[in-house]
């Protein structure tokens, strides 16, 4: 599987839009001319930040939900304004079929095109993909469940769209599937095709120590309860050995100890 970086999106061969059943156009995506495939990458880690979406109240029998994630590497988020650059310069090409009137690339991304890649002010940039539920199309997900013992890696189990929870890292393997065209707008249709995820939240970093990095090990369970929390460390460079060693023990016993 090549991974996003690998993509020559400037041979991507865009196909006459065709109508659909509904009115609105759809343009299908080849890796380059002649050669019948669509293209498909594996992207960065990412952070499914809402988790996956409820149905739309338009057609609560949909078999497609979104799930947007945060793009935290910048040179990925470099690749996909580059992909709704060219994008643009796709729909302005079939513009007199799709639209009945011929607009530049320009003209297609200020008024109609609705960009893969949502910059946000304060936070990174959102991505919106389809998670696919049943059929052909049927989006795999694939759930970390811990680490083998001996070997360190990641054990996973085959899961579904409620393991998605919202701050889970994911790992998706796209597909590129085609451009969309409705009345007075257009878009691509991103599926997610395999999901690496790891569903216990730790996309969110809700500790406030500077200097330290941190990741709680064992959460706390049961009221009455004496738990243990164990916090691991990383040695910040030039952090004395003193300050890189950190243990923490919480103790705890019923709600009415709590003052």
């Amino acid at each position: 599987m090549p991974l996003w970086s690998d993509l020559d999106i400037n041979r991507w061969d865009y196909k006459e839009p065709r109508k659909l059943p509904n009115g609105s156009y759809n343009s299908f995506i080849d890796d380059a001319p002649n050669s019948r495939r669509t293209p498909e990458a594996q992207l960065d880690e990412c952070i499914a930040k809402f988790g996956v979406s409820a149905p739309p109240e338009q057609n609560p029998n949909s078999n497609r939900r979104n799930m947007d994630i945060s793009v935290t590497s910048k040179s990925m988020a470099g690749f996909w304004q580059n992909v709704d650059d060219r994008n643009c310069e796709a729909a302005a090409t079939h513009s007199t079929t799709s639209f009945n009137k011929t607009y530049s690339a320009e003209m297609v991304k200020e008024a109609l095109y609705t960009s893969c890649l949502k910059p946000h002010e304060k936070y990174d940039p959102l991505l919106r993909t389809k998670i696919v539920l049943s059929g052909k199309k049927k989006t795999k997900i694939y759930v970390v469940q811990g680490k083998d013992p001996e070997s360190g890696e990641d054990l996973y189990i085959e899961g579904n769209v409620d393991d998605i929870t919202p701050y889970s890292r994911v790992v998706p393997i796209v597909e590129f599937s085609s451009l969309w065209y409705a009345s007075r707008n257009c878009g691509m249709t991103v599926l997610v095709k395999k999901l690496m995820v790891w569903p216990d939240g730790s996309g969110v970093d809700d500790t406030e120590f500077e200097g330290l990095h941190v990741r709680k090990k064992a959460r706390i369970s049961g009221p009455g309860s004496t738990p243990s929390v164990s916090v691991s460390v990383e040695e910040i460079p030039g952090q004395s050995a003193a300050a890189a060693a950190v243990s923490m023990s919480v103790t705890g016993g019923d709600d009415d100890d709590v003052m």
